[in-house]
């Protein structure tokens, strides 16, 4: 999807802060509990530098874009808790992964969608293996403000599927 940069509201305020994060995709940390993998998930905006001098606010994960890596092997059980900074509801939604329906974050279908200020924990266990990836399912702006991740599931180890993710910015003269 492509993003105009009105779309991307393109014109940072001071409200909106820098992101930390100079890459995304960056590899997401976990925790156990348990038998479980437990990854957080924050979804908020930021100003993300596409060009030199140029940002736009962006909608992230973990304050990059795109948002972290989540690496699992086949057959791990995980929990997402993603928690919404954003001012509008946001979902998740797992591109291509078999999670059960409540998992699936289509809003106001498979799950109510989460406000700003809540959480919301998707929790399933990874049965295949390959390349994926999540990102909202609320609104076609946010996906294409940039709020999407690779995940990687391998059937031996964590770290051999390195994935890419690809976003466009549409920069229009005069806009």
């Amino acid at each position: 999807m492509t993003a105009s940069l009105e779309e991307a509201r393109a014109t940072p305020t001071s409200s909106v802060p820098l992101a930390e994060a100079e890459r995304g995709g960056q590899p997401l940390e976990y925790t156990m509990d348990g038998d479980v993998k437990v990854f957080r998930l924050t979804a908020s905006a930021v100003r993300w530098p596409i060009l030199p001098d140029v940002s736009v606010v962006a909608l992230a994960y973990n304050g990059q874009v795109p948002g972290p890596a989540i690496r699992v092997v086949q057959g791990d059980k995980i929990r997402v808790i993603l928690r919404n900074e954003l001012d509008e509801p946001t979902s998740i939604h797992w591109h291509g992964i078999e999670v059960p329906n409540a998992m699936d974050g289509v809003p106001d279908v498979m799950q109510r969608p989460v406000g700003p200020g809540e959480e919301f924990s998707y929790e399933f266990t990874v049965t295949q293996a390959g390349g994926f990836m999540y990102h909202s399912h609320y609104e076609a702006t946010q996906a294409t403000r940039a709020s999407a991740a690779p995940l990687s599931s391998s059937r031996r180890t964590a770290t051999q599927c390195r994935p890419i993710s690809i976003s466009r910015w549409c920069c229009r003269s005069g806009a």
